[in-house]
């Protein structure tokens, strides 16, 4: 056993037979080439010794790396996530459900506004062992969009984001919050058939269109094990055979004590291997496990082919949780548009500065005075951000590589967008060195970048001023959509 000492061998406290005396010469400091009897053994190391120095926790047991590169990203289904999902969730879940008002600077009239919890479940059969069991396949938020009446439509969560909080009730909203409970059961229903069927739906299509080539991989790896069972067959058979010829024919067995044989109760360093009549009965044994697996082989690849053909009978929507309400009315403050138009062209400004960072660019945000003044431009450049690539060594005179002047444009869905006057002269001065970036759905879980190099050559060569460009120009002139 490695974890006890060998019989022939002295224990590790003891002193090694080749060792000095301790009163010989040099009593404190034995041969290099031999362990101390309090050194560690060579296979061991001491973690002081082998791992760096990391920061210790501190007293609520959270401690932040020292390198940022290592932190952890939270998501759903990570522990802490879901353990701060349900701390949220269980402070705040009955305000949410009683709900809200909120101010929406783009709606003309008022809406409620319900967030849902929706999954699509795989029922269980208890015919089949691999699908015995009720599996939740996926869930998801989303947002309805209820108006009074019978318009109904899906929105995405982030649409809340863009809202404002609101403050009292208004009177045209009056009458959509008295019947707000009647029309919840609408949506409900709206949420069991048009959202969570079609997701439902969809996961069902999704299983049929890969079912051939699930089928082939079922079948290869089927097929691969069978043939590994016949060689293994084989292999077990000559084995068998070999050690029954041994078991007839006896080896002379050796007389002579063995030398320095251990005592019966000390442990031997190794078994001797079976022979004779054990060695045939260990082989007739693995020969007869890998017969009773190639028996269940056939069996098992028939239940897993009819698991795949089964499976996507057995989707079906499931619960559907509604979490939060709102009451969505309209704005009489123009503020609130421009505070809404900010938060679209943030998340677009974010989403290009992102893009180009990836591309290996150092970005520079120009769109307000003092941040164009900071990166050596004047007070209005005429686009949002400065692009540099190469930073040292560049192709430009100033040594600082080649430059891309980015104008940026955010919808929260998709629409015109608008180019000032003091853009469009920038852009007819720079040409190849203008670009225009525009992010549709930016009030969605995927806003959509669309990129134009030399926008005044695509678009506005035949206007002056500023000028509307309507979603379809800018796609029919894109360099990509991403």
């Amino acid at each position: 056993r490695p974890s006890e000492p060998r019989p022939s061998e002295p224990h590790p406290s003891e002193p090694h037979p080749s060792a000095p005396h301790p009163s010989e010469s040099h009593p404190s400091a034995p041969h290099p080439s031999e362990p101390r009897p309090s050194e560690p053994r060579p296979s061991e190391s001491r973690p002081s010794e082998s791992r760096p120095s990391e920061p210790r926790p501190s007293g609520s047991g959270i401690s932040s790396p020292v390198d940022k590169d290592r932190v952890i990203w939270l998501h759903p289904g990570e522990p802490v996530f879901e353990r701060f999902r349900a701390m949220v969730s269980e402070h705040l879940q009955d305000q949410a459900r009683r709900g809200a008002v909120f101010v929406d600077p783009i709606t003309e009239k008022p809406y409620l506004f319900h967030l849902a919890l929706v999954s699509v479940l795989r029922r269980a059969d208890h015919e089949l062992p691999d699908l015995a069991r009720e599996e939740t396949l996926d869930c998801r938020l989303v947002g309805i969009k209820q108006f009074e009446g019978a318009e109904i439509t899906q929105c995405p969560v982030e649409h809340l984001l863009l809202l404002k909080g609101g403050h009292g009730l208004p009177p045209e909203a009056q009458r959509l919050a008295m019947v707000a409970e009647k029309l919840k059961e609408q949506a409900i229903a709206y949420a069991g058939e048009s959202v969570a069927r079609a997701l439902a739906s969809q996961r069902r299509q999704a299983l049929l269109a890969t079912l051939p080539q699930r089928q082939e991989f079922i079948r290869r790896g089927f097929a691969y094990q069978e043939a590994e069972l016949a060689a293994a067959r084989v292999k077990q058979a000559e084995k068998a055979r070999t050690s029954l010829s041994a078991s007839g024919t006896p080896k002379a067995i050796n007389s002579e004590p063995r030398q320095s044989e251990p005592h019966p109760s000390e442990p031997r360093q190794s078994e001797p291997r079976p022979s004779g009549s054990g060695a045939t009965t260990l082989a007739a044994k693995a020969l007869n496990d890998i017969k009773d697996q190639q028996k269940s082989l056939a069996q098992r690849r028939a239940m897993a082919l009819a698991s795949l053909h089964r499976e996507p009978d057995l989707i079906a929507p499931g619960n559907i949780t509604f979490l939060a309400h709102a009451l969505v009315v309209p704005s009489t403050d123009a503020e609130d548009v421009k505070r809404h138009d900010a938060e679209v062209e943030k998340i677009a400004m974010d989403l290009a500065r992102a893009f180009e960072e990836a591309a290996g660019a150092t970005v520079k945000d120009v769109h307000t005075p003092e941040l164009a003044r900071d990166a050596g431009l004047s007070d209005n450049p005429g686009f949002d951000l400065l692009s540099i690539r190469g930073m040292a060594g560049g192709s430009l005179p100033n040594g600082r590589g080649s430059e891309k002047a980015i104008e940026v444009k955010g919808r929260a869905g998709t629409g015109d967008v608008e180019v000032s006057a003091n853009e469009w002269a920038r852009a007819a001065n720079l040409r190849d060195g203008y670009w225009l970036y525009v992010v549709y759905d930016c009030a969605t879980p995927a806003p959509r970048l669309v990129r134009v190099r030399d926008p005044f050559g695509s678009l506005l060569a035949k206007a002056k001023g500023s000028v509307l460009i309507g979603a379809v120009q800018v796609a029919q002139a894109a360099e990509e959509q991403i």
